[in-house]
């Protein structure tokens, strides 16, 4: 049931977030356009269909989160997975991510941090 429960909400809240047609109304605001799409409601009809398809691979891919500690634990008999939610495990892969990211950043930073840049006021003097 929880399965079922997270793939519901999952679908719920990817539409309460991202509204087909608003997203297609602030498109055509914009001039912008998605390729090989028409503006207006064929582009609403294609994000539909976008968010639902990842929707559906989203929710799988949480549901599978969720109920791997419970899977490991029965094929394993092993009771060291059990503090393990799903929501557990996703906060530690969030922040996993999250300190990813920082790193790559912090590395790309170190690179830049010892080039010399061109003065312009330099030869104002």
């Amino acid at each position: 049931t929880n399965v079922l429960l997270i793939a519901f909400f999952n679908y719920y809240y990817t539409f309460l977030q991202l509204d087909p047609d608003d997203l297609s109304e602030q498109l055509k605001r914009q001039g912008a356009s998605i390729p090989l799409v028409r503006p207006g409601k064929s582009t609403a009809a294609f994000i539909k269909t976008v968010l639902s398809n990842i929707s559906v691979l989203g929710s799988a891919f949480l549901a599978v989160l969720a109920a791997g500690p419970s899977v490991v634990e029965q094929i394993t008999h092993l009771t060291a997975f059990r503090g393990f939610a799903g929501t557990s495990v996703l906060i530690l892969v969030g922040c996993a991510t999250d300190t990813a990211r920082k790193v790559q950043a912090e590395i790309i930073s170190q690179k830049y941090k010892n080039i010399e840049f061109y003065d312009v006021n330099r030869f104002d003097q």
